[in-house]
C-alpha cells in the first residue's frame, strides 16, 4: 500500500530555452563572484509553490496546461540562460565555472501525481516539518564534477491543486523564481 504523501512521477522531461539565434546561439561561460563561491558550500534551496486550479480535469491538464507550461518556461529561459546550464568545475582549475552549452543545455522538468494531503501543508494551522515537503522534492542529480543549477517538479493533486517545487544550486536563480515562480 503506497503511504499517504506517495509521489507517482508520469514524466521526465526536459526544456530547453527557446531559440533565439541573438541570445542562445553561443556557448556562455561565467565565473562565479566571491559572494556566490561562498553560497557553493550551502545544499540546494527549494521553494514550493502552490496554484488552485478551477474547473479544470487530468486530460485537460495534460493536454493544455502542462504542454503551455513547457512552453512558457521555454521562453521564460531564453531571459536566463545561465540557469539553464551547469555549474562545472573543470579538474585543471581551482574554481568552478557557470556554463551553458545552447546544443546540450535544458531543465529537468518532472510531472507528477499525488494523494497527500496538502490542506495540512498549505493550513494556516501552525507550523509543519519540512521533512513533510521532502516528498514532493524533484530529483537533484549532481556529480562531483558538475551539477544543474535548476530543476522543478510539478505536482497534480486529486483536488486539483497543482504545486511547482522548484529546487537550486544557488541563489543566482532568485531573479527566475521572482518572475517565473
Amino acid at each position: 500500500m503506497a503511504s499517504p504523501n506517495s509521489v507517482k512521477i508520469l514524466d521526465i522531461c526536459e526544456v530547453a530555452a527557446a531559440y533565439d539565434s541573438t541570445k542562445s546561439a553561443t556557448e556562455t561561460i561565467l565565473s562565479p563572484t566571491f559572494f556566490e563561491l561562498t553560497y557553493l558550500r550551502f545544499p540546494p534551496s527549494e521553494c514550493l509553490c502552490f496554484f488552485k486550479l478551477t474547473d479544470s480535469n487530468p486530460t485537460f491538464f495534460h493536454s493544455v496546461i502542462f504542454p503551455n507550461l513547457k512552453k512558457s518556461l521555454s521562453h521564460a529561459l531564453l531571459h536566463f540562460l545561465p540557469i539553464v546550464g551547469s555549474l562545472t568545475w573543470p579538474p585543471e582549475s581551482s574554481r568552478p565555472i557557470f556554463v551553458y552549452h545552447p546544443k546540450n543545455d535544458s531543465v529537468s522538468v518532472t510531472l507528477a501525481e499525488c494523494n497527500g494531503d496538502f490542506d495540512r501543508l498549505i493550513g494556516n494551522n501552525g507550523i509543519h516539518e519540512a521533512v513533510e515537503s521532502h516528498p514532493y522534492a524533484p530529483q537533484f542529480v549532481a556529480t562531483e564534477t558538475r551539477s544543474p543549477l535548476l530543476v522543478l517538479q510539478v505536482i497534480i493533486l486529486y483536488s486539483f491543486l497543482l504545486s511547482i517545487f522548484i529546487m537550486d544550486e544557488l541563489w543566482m536563480t532568485r531573479g527566475f523564481e521572482k518572475n517565473y515562480g
